[in-house]
């Protein structure tokens, strides 16, 4: 018998912190460090797991979590690093040698069990096993048998995985959250994101002059989130700045992988580069887990378990069991929301992949099962995008977005020209209703020209005249009805010719009254195409001041949507319907015609003719009602940076908006206060602004949106969220349901409690309640409508 360690007791805990002195501060987890201590110290804390990626910074919290015990309980606190570790009796002699070191005993190898029990002493001690997901069978049978002798024993496990014993409690540590990209906050909220403060943390480390600015901005958004918000890939990429810019340290990040990021050879093997950190966990998979991780990591954006099931070519009831393993290992994030759970591979996982693929001489291979399986969504889905599911497919379609754009680039990188051309045209109206425009045109710009079908060219036309480009829609429209007129469409043909006349109006030319009355004549027919009722609609907005004109055409053009269930084609008839009214002075009639739009428009995610409606109802608010100037600026800025942002640009003669509001609104207002709301205004979301458009009351009943008490100074978007919370949803669910980032509604909160000086959520959800019982016979009023 040899004898192992002997020791005479730990440090002396008057010199705190004894666990995490020597490591990087801990930014960003003051909630998951107090909820993890709070946990700890419950009576019947007997196991828990802190589990998460590699690199997301387990040992770092559990060093803290232990510091923080050892100052502010009795808990003897007790920490064993198993990262090197690979075996059974590795486990044994590094939980002997943690607990002969605290409690002065001795230990002789081989350490069973029974040694490491007589060392525990029969009180509240916590044991922390850090970094047990190589040894994982090993460290679930000592706690086992450990919490089967001492009863009073707590134990906290690290690891990628969990033990899966009875009575565990997971602890999933999740990456930092990101900033979106592209960026819609000001450089100056940035630093609120914890990636972005470690990035800058570790930049001035490289730097000490290192600053964020308006142009490094994006690009440092861009590096948090490719590093998917991990502290330690975070750091290892910031430490390449002795070397390169951040701007040129993206684009190397986008060409070289895990080359871009660099190594450190100051730390532990396993967290010296990114391509360590992930193969570590890599290698605990089975060659079948293997393969159907890889060949998802192809997808760059989350996708369904059907897409999971065809891309790893595997029967339902095996993708689970083989799936499940790379959810434990943190290696496929779950994501929920309303429908069915999605699954994302991580970035950094990702490239650790497709490395893995190239060198095996797979890619192309693995890239040609993708491009096919979204290839063929695209198809399903083509003929859903003017019935009664648009909303379910458009949906289905955008959240594949990012795939079926590598999937189109695919096919032309892969010589496939026919095949990309029907798929950019399959997606024309998807790209044409949510405002993907310069992504549509680009696509399409080939397949038009590659293609003499007539649909092809009535897709770019489509795209080309929501951007305002009048002379590229005017000859693609030429070109489409060419192309129908040699296969014998003539309604489509004159639907074309329709849009080609309706689109030259706005170059000077004199409206076709030949082509008008061909439309309005084929409407009438029970089998008249959808491209009947956009001919129409696209002749009324060209139609000026010709106002029965326009009404004739309207008419016709909700008939034909009607038939074919397009909601979208419906909402935007009502839009021009209430433009109609305004010109015609029945502002009451406008305004519920234009929320009767914008109910429909929001229901299918519409956003290129959305900031029309948004600036012309703001010009009907302007007109009608007085003090409603803060309303109207914001929904100005709401409707302008949604123009921004999808390019859109479209063909329209007759306006009700002009620029005059906004000059007298600035001087109204002030220059620092209008400042001050147009930038609230174009952070908004443009979902949400419809959403407090059609919450207020009518302007009929009044125009007064219903508000907290004037003290609390709450911005409509912050009684919305306040709103939430006294609904009991959390910041995750406030974020699906909004559509923002977790951290922007942990922001939101934050400023709503501090204006109101409250404590704590629940006294929120009391305050919004006394509120809104001073408020409930609005309140019922608008639901009543």
């Amino acid at each position: 018998m040899t004898e192992m360690r002997i020791s005479v007791g730990g440090p002396s805990r008057a010199q705190p912190p004894r666990f995490s002195g020597q490591l990087p501060p801990l930014l960003g987890r003051d909630t998951d460090l107090l909820t993890l201590v709070a946990h700890l110290c419950r009576s019947d804390a007997y196991l828990s797991t802190l589990t998460g990626p590699g690199g997301v910074g387990k040992s770092r919290l559990a060093a803290a979590a232990a510091d923080e015990v050892t100052l502010t309980t009795s808990f003897t606190v007790v920490l064993a690093d198993l990262h090197d570790v690979d075996t059974a009796e590795g486990v044994l002699r590094s939980a002997a040698g943690a607990l002969g070191d605290e409690f002065g005993r001795t230990i002789r190898a081989p350490v069973t069990v029974r040694d490491i029990v007589a060392i525990i002493p029969d009180r509240d001690v916590l044991l922390i096993l850090d970094g047990c997901e190589q040894v994982i069978e090993a460290v679930a049978a000592l706690v086992s048998d450990l919490r089967s002798w001492r009863s009073r024993l707590r134990v906290l496990t690290t690891g990628r995985r969990p033990l899966k014993l009875y009575g565990e409690r997971l602890f999933p540590l999740r990456p930092l959250p990101t900033p979106q990209c592209p960026l819609t906050e000001d450089v100056a909220e940035l630093p609120e994101y914890p990636s972005v403060a470690l990035f800058m943390d570790r930049a001035r480390a490289m730097d000490p002059s290192f600053a964020l600015t308006a142009e490094n901005a994006e690009p440092v958004a861009e590096i948090c989130r490719r590093m998917d918000g991990l502290p330690l890939a975070i750091e290892l990429t910031a430490a390449r700045l002795r070397l390169f810019p951040v701007a040129t340290l993206v684009n190397r990040l986008q060409e070289s992988g895990h080359g871009a990021v660099g190594r450190n050879t100051g730390r532990p093997h396993r967290h010296r580069s990114l391509h360590a950190l992930t193969e570590g966990s890599f290698r605990l998979l089975d060659e079948e887990q293997q393969r159907l991780l890889m060949r998802i990591a192809v997808c760059v954006q989350d996708i369904g378990l059907d897409t999971v099931e065809d891309l790893g070519g595997l029967a339902p009831h095996q993708t689970e069991r083989v799936l499940e393993p790379l959810v434990d290992l943190n290696l496929v994030v779950v994501r929920h929301g309303s429908g069915a759970p999605r699954f994302a591979v991580l970035e950094t996982v990702r490239m650790f992949c497709l490395d893995r693929l190239t060198e095996r001489g797979e890619l192309a291979d693995v890239k040609t099962r993708h491009a096919e399986h979204f290839q063929a969504l695209a198809h399903r889905a083509k003929p859903h995008l003017t019935g009664g599911d648009q909303a379910q497919w458009l949906g289905e379609l955008e959240a594949a977005h990012d795939n079926l754009r590598c999937a189109l680039d695919f096919l032309v990188q892969d010589e496939r020209p026919a095949e990309a051309s029907s798929t950019a045209v399959a997606m024309h109206r998807f790209w044409l209703i949510h405002g993907h425009l310069e992504i549509g045109c680009r696509h399409l710009t080939d397949a038009s020209l590659s293609q003499s079908d007539g649909a092809a060219q009535a897709a770019y036309g489509a795209l080309a005249a929501a951007m305002g480009d009048v002379l590229r829609a005017a000859e693609a429209f030429h070109r489409a009805s060419t192309a129908y007129r040699e296969c014998g469409d003539h309604d489509r043909e004159q639907a074309m010719l329709a849009q080609r006349h309706a689109a030259l109006q706005h170059a000077g030319e004199r409206p076709n009254v030949r082509s008008i009355d061909h439309v309005i004549r084929s409407a009438g027919r029970a089998e008249a195409p959808t491209e009947i009722g956009d001919a129409a609609l696209a002749l009324a907005m060209s139609a000026g001041q010709d106002l029965d004109r326009c009404e004739e055409l309207l008419g016709v053009a909700r008939l034909v949507y009607a038939r074919h269930q397009d909601v979208r084609g419906t909402g935007l008839v009502f839009a021009e319907q209430a433009e109609l009214a305004m010109a015609r002075g029945q502002f009451d009639v406008a305004e519920r015609l234009f929320r009767l739009s914008m109910e429909r428009l929001r229901s299918v995610g519409e956003r290129t003719m959305l900031p029309t409606v948004l600036d012309a109802y703001a010009s009907l608010l302007w007109q009608q009602v007085s003090g409603q100037e803060d309303r109207t600026v914001r929904m100005m800025a709401a409707g302008s940076a949604l123009r921004k942002a999808t390019h859109a640009s479209p063909l329209r003669t007759r306006r009700t908006v002009h620029a005059g509001p906004l000059r007298q609104l600035r001087r109204n207002l002030g220059g620092a206060r209008f400042e001050a709301l147009w930038q609230e205004g174009r952070l908004l979301d443009s979902a949400a602004m419809v959403a407090e458009i059609l919450s207020a009351p009518l302007l009929a009943d009044g125009g007064r949106t219903p508000s907290a008490p004037q003290e609390a100074k709450l911005t409509p978007r912050q009684y919305q969220i306040a709103s939430l919370v006294s609904q009991g949803l959390t910041n995750r669910q406030i974020a699906h349901q909004l559509q923002i980032s977790e951290w922007t509604a942990v922001n939101h909160v934050r400023q709503i409690m501090q204006k109101l000086g409250l404590p704590s959520r629940i006294h929120v959800a009391q305050w919004v309640l006394k509120v809104d019982d001073g408020l409930g016979d609005v309140r019922r009023g608008e639901h009543g409508q």
